[in-house]
């Protein structure tokens, strides 16, 4: 639906702003998806957009973060992962950030793709997802779910599967989610 009313408003917009933004809403539709190629596909092809300023590059390796997560190329989370750590270590750059980028969560999947699952489990427990939207929230279920899977804990990795499915409605989360259960009741 979500992608009906865009393209709605796109036809309605006079002054072409949402146009020459599209690529925005595309990666979080791709996510939501689960078409992590394409989110690479659009950073890749929007290239010069994403290393235009400091959020525009936190916004890449973010996104980069979570694809590769998807498509379990850790090595390339990890990479990702350490351009933003370049960037919030840096003082000067870290001043021009956006405050709403969720550090800790980016710091539990990194510690995930590393395989270390004890350190990325008591991360996981400390991230306030109060603040999230539901999209937000079953991410940050799912790779609590399936870390708490890679550790051994499946008890506790149906519970975080319990609160994906609660607020994922139809997301690419839910399907990866019950795949995971499925994997888990095996």
């Amino acid at each position: 639906k979500g992608k009906i009313y865009l393209d709605k408003t796109l036809k309605l917009d006079l002054f072409k702003f949402y146009k020459k933004n599209r690529f925005a809403y595309d990666i979080l539709y791709n996510i939501s998806t689960n078409n992590p190629k394409e989110c690479l596909n659009i950073i890749r092809k929007e290239n010069q957009y994403f290393s235009s300023t400091i959020n525009n590059r936190l916004v890449k390796y973010s996104t980069e973060m979570i694809s590769y997560a998807l498509l379990d190329n850790l090595n390339q989370v990890k990479k990702s992962y350490a351009d933003m750590d370049k960037i919030k270590n840096d003082k000067t750059l870290i001043k021009g950030a956006s405050p709403t980028f969720n550090w800790k969560e980016y710091e539990c999947i990194n510690e995930y793709a590393s395989g270390n699952y004890k350190k990325a489990i008591n991360l996981f427990k400390n991230v306030d997802t109060y603040s999230m939207d539901n999209r937000e929230k079953s991410q940050h279920y799912y790779f609590y779910s399936l870390t708490l899977y890679k550790a051994g804990n499946n008890k506790e990795a149906k519970k975080m599967i319990e609160e994906c499915l609660k607020v994922s409605n139809k997301s690419s989360f839910t399907k990866l989610s019950n795949k995971l259960l499925n994997e888990i009741s095996k």
